[in-house]
């Protein structure tokens, strides 16, 4: 009942909410968020040292509630809030993304915590024989050097230059392939109780990481170390404390990359955007800080123009199957560029010829294409189906841990991108895993096996 009042709720202030910038109403909005989460956080009876939830509400608080009240009315022109868009629809907005948090709380409420122990997986015996665990590793170590080789690497680079030719055929597939592949091998962490093994997957995945970083890109080491981070605070005892000084120190570094990644594009030096600026350390979340203009945008798009029924979402939708999107352009002729909310919000702002990308807001991409409704309706199927997945992960299904742990891979930037935007890495991961259980069809447990008693057991006979 607490959820659905709050909902009610959440929809009168975005109903009542100022046409204009209100900073006591931001304020407001940002409290009752603030005393929400401690809430669904309190009745969230998973008991996971940290999981999807727990990072996605914080990158949800500095996508969508950090500016409008902390760094608006000291630099209103921080970062990319630098280009132009309408302030009048801040607190509009913000209200709206407290709208959506609710339907995804009220969702994720809908499902029953039947399985309330932490994950001891690795106290039970392995699914996957260690030969199939080291054979594992090394096509991965062995992919991850193809995927160099043919100039992956120089892709990933060059997606912070201008005026480059396009990455070739070949690294492009096994960008498409190599990262649900290497999402599906962490399970090879959680199912494995040699400690041994355990460790060389935890370097294997270290030394990938920071070889990607140093082409410039985080996205990709932070979805892999985000899953192998979930997984060592869910099967080994670590002190919450010790988690904080991870995830401090894990900030840092992102930032560090982020700064040095953009003292290569050139281009970007001429917004002067890049520069020191007075908010403090709360700069270093400012990947997550400044799509909150994204949002603006989109708002004032809709109130201006309509919503879209789902243009701008096709390019994620279609995502899963290689080449279909440009297919898809060459037969209707619809520009790219209108089928994805990242490209929109830059083409709006830059026009056709951009020097840099913008990127995109999760409120504000489904406010995009459904309105209001489908903020609510698509918020609400979020949080279900994550809490869902989650629990059937507890039980034992190996499909719906790597859907757990595909969505644990996104959390901190899915509020930056599109709805869909990791529909790719789900579905080949998925596809993966199928592939795998045919092979490997014995050595899968039965779900019973994973039952809460069963995983008590296991632990008290360890």
């Amino acid at each position: 009942m607490f959820h659905i009042i709050s909902v009610i709720i959440a929809l009168v202030l975005y109903y009542e909410s100022p046409n204009d910038y209100s900073y006591s109403y931001c304020f407001l909005l940002h409290n009752l968020f603030l005393l929400y989460v401690v809430y669904l956080q309190i009745r969230d009876k998973g008991k996971e040292v940290i999981g999807y939830n727990t990072l996605f509400t914080i990158s949800y608080y500095f996508t969508n509630f950090v500016y409008p009240i902390f760094i608006y009315p000291i630099d209103p022109e921080f970062s990319l809030f630098k280009f132009d868009f309408n302030h009048d629809v801040i607190t509009k907005a913000t209200a709206l993304a407290l709208v959506a948090y609710t339907c995804y709380g009220l969702g994720y409420s809908r499902v029953k915590n039947l399985y309330t122990s932490k994950f001891k997986l690795t106290q039970n015996a392995s699914i996957f024989p260690s030969k199939v665990s080291n054979n594992w590793r090394k096509l991965i170590v062995v992919a991850f050097i193809i995927f160099y080789l043919f100039g992956g690497f120089d892709m990933f680079e060059h997606t912070y230059q201008v005026s480059v030719s396009k990455a070739g055929l070949i690294p492009r597939l096994m960008n498409i392939i190599l990262f649900p592949l290497t999402i599906f091998s962490t399970i090879f962490i959680l199912y494995d109780k040699s400690y041994v093994r355990q460790n060389k997957w935890y370097f294997v995945f270290g030394i990938v990481s920071l070889a990607l970083m140093t082409t410039g890109t985080r996205t990709l080491p932070l979805m892999l170390m985000s899953v192998v981070f979930y997984i060592f605070c869910n099967t080994r005892k670590i002190s919450r404390v010790s988690i904080f000084v991870i995830l401090l120190m894990g900030v840092f570094l992102m930032s560090f990359v982020g700064q040095v990644r953009s003292s290569g594009i050139l281009d970007a030096r001429e917004f002067n955007i890049f520069e020191q600026s007075s908010v403090g350390y709360i700069e270093k979340m400012a990947d997550l800080i400044i799509n909150n203009r994204n949002l603006y945008v989109f708002y004032d798009y809709v109130q201006e123009h309509g919503i879209n029924y789902g243009l701008t979402m096709l390019s994620t939708i279609l995502s899963p199957i290689p080449f279909l999107q440009s297919v898809f352009v060459r037969i209707t002729g619809i520009p790219d560029v209108l089928l994805n909310s990242a490209t929109f919000s830059t083409f709006l702002t830059l026009g056709s010829r951009p020097s840099l990308g913008l990127g995109t807001n999760l409120v504000g991409d489904v406010y995009l294409s459904f309105g209001l409704l489908g903020v609510v309706v698509l918020f609400y199927f979020l949080g279900y189906f994550v809490n869902n997945i989650r629990q059937k992960a507890y039980a034992g299904s190996l499909y719906s841990t790597i859907a757990y742990f595909v969505m644990i891979a996104d959390c901190i930037y899915s509020c930056r991108s599109a709805y869909l935007g990791n529909l790719r890495i789900l579905v080949w991961g998925l596809f993966i895993c199928w592939i795998v259980l045919k092979i490997y069809p014995k050595n899968y447990f039965n779900k019973n096996e994973y039952s809460n008693n069963n995983c008590e057991q296991s632990g008290n006979n360890s």
